[in-house]
């Protein structure tokens, strides 16, 4: 199951060139131009907030999107359930220097 279903795949056979496109616009709107933060940047942060709260690599993979390709996870064991992923996988995304209930 895709998370936005509506995205079309670029040449390559990706779904990230518009969001990131639309990213690097945005960016643009607000001067921001350090070229290390980019759209890509979230699964980076998202990636090693899950590492330093103990998640195995084959579920922080599986959570951000990229393959976790060894014989085991590929051929012997199903992928977590969204509801696992939910439950013992985005609590864990803990950003302590965001106040997000200044985004609402």
């Amino acid at each position: 199951m895709r998370f936005f279903p509506y995205l079309s795949r670029d040449e390559f056979g990706y779904y990230s060139k518009t969001p990131s496109r639309r990213f690097g616009e945005y960016l643009d709107g607000l001067e921001i131009r350090d070229r290390q933060k980019v759209f890509h940047s979230f699964r980076s942060t998202s990636n090693n907030c899950l590492k330093q709260s103990g998640v195995d690599e084959e579920t922080r993979c599986q959570f951000i999107g990229h393959k976790h390709d060894t014989v085991n996870s590929r051929d012997y064991s199903d992928p977590h359930t969204l509801e696992y992923l939910l439950n013992n996988v985005a609590r864990k995304l803990i950003y302590p220097n965001i106040d997000f209930l200044a985004l609402v």
